[in-house]
Formats: structure tokens, sequence, C-alpha cells
């Protein structure tokens, strides 16, 4: 339990990590892999805010710029499930032109 509390306590990534290690049953033991596969759906919700925020820390931009649509509820819900994103469009969507310099359309 301690483990799994810790991993809650360190994020989403750390979450994420459990969920993964909780289905390799053959390198765990039985009562550690059952603990953290209660990281698969037990988790305690994580607020959309910081879901932006961290995005916006991420990429040095505002979340409209980097995403044409979030959903923070969606992704906020348990830490352990990601929302569906869409990316923002390109400046040059359809093609890529030899004028484009490093990190233009990006």
């Amino acid at each position: 339990m301690r483990l799994r509390r810790a991993l809650e306590a360190l994020g989403p990534i750390f979450v994420k990590f459990g969920q993964v290690l909780s289905t390799r049953r053959d390198l765990l033991p039985a009562d550690l892999a059952d603990e953290l596969a209660k990281l698969q759906d037990q988790v305690p919700p994580f607020p959309g805010e910081l879901a932006v925020a961290e995005v916006e820390r991420a990429f040095g931009k505002p979340i409209a710029q980097v995403f044409e649509q979030f959903e923070p509820e969606a992704g906020g819900e348990r830490l352990g499930r990601a929302g569906a994103p869409r990316r923002a469009p390109r400046r040059h969507a359809r093609r890529r032109s030899r004028s484009c310099g490093p990190g233009c359309c990006r």
C-alpha cells in the first residue's frame, strides 16, 4: 500500500509506471501486483487546471496554440487516463515549403 500511495503522490507519470508494472506479474510478487493494479481504476482525481498548467509549461506557450481542442476534465478525471487533445493545425499543414526554417511547422 505504501508503494501505491507513494506513486500517487509523485504524480501522473509515476502512476502510469505503476499501472504498467502491475501487468508484469512475472516480475512482482502477487500481493504487490494486486496493490499496484488498484492504480488502474482506483486513483484519486487530478485537477484539470494542473494539467493545463503543466502542458503550457512544457511547450512554453498557451495551450490554445498547441492543441486545437483540449478538455482538461476529460484528462483530469483520473491520473492514469489521458484525455484526447487534438493538435492545433500547423502553419503549413498541407506541405512543408523549402522556405520553412527549423521549428517553423512545429
